[in-house]
């Protein structure tokens, strides 16, 4: 996740003024493990664009790995 969500990964150069946080890694780190295992979980956040970058990201990044482990 971190090379997404970093300070110099691709979600930092798309969005202006967008910072880093621990907190926001951690969370997409745990949907993609939910994602890819698969089970449930439950993550508590505030409302805003870091938990939807978050949890979209992860989505997408597990998606991407599903369907390249399909080819």
């Amino acid at each position: 996740m971190e090379h997404l969500l970093g300070p110099t990964g691709p979600v930092a150069r798309s969005i202006g003024g967008y910072e880093e946080r621990a907190e926001q890694v951690r969370m997409a780190r745990a949907v993609d493990e939910a994602l890819r295992a698969p089970r449930h979980l439950l993550v508590e956040a505030g409302t805003g664009s870091e938990m939807v970058v978050a949890t979209l990201g992860a989505a997408g990044l597990a998606k991407f790995h599903r369907t390249s482990d399909a080819s």
